[in-house]
């Protein structure tokens, strides 16, 4: 049961685009990873749900806040990100 919330809360994070990985899911519930995965897979087919994947800058904005770098550094790190999606 609890790894089917945990699932359910991983699916309305990407659906709102709030950067959480599955490892991160997992180890907060302290669940297994592939049973984690094995759930979202089984909400997905049963519901029939359709996941966008992650805005990459999402994950940018959280580890630079996370490291409290400075906004210099975030910038770059987006430009970088832009370039990356150019090519």
């Amino acid at each position: 049961m609890a790894s089917l919330i945990a699932a359910s809360l991983y699916a309305a994070c990407r659906e709102n685009n709030i950067p959480r990985t599955l490892d991160n899911i997992a180890k907060a519930e302290n669940i297994e990873r592939r049973i984690l995965s094995r759930d979202l897979r089984t909400i997905i087919k049963k519901i029939e749900l359709n996941l966008n994947q992650y805005d990459r800058s999402s994950f940018i904005s959280k580890i630079s806040n996370n490291m409290n770098l400075r906004e210099k550094t975030k910038r770059d790190a987006f430009k970088i990100l832009s370039l990356c999606e150019k090519k």
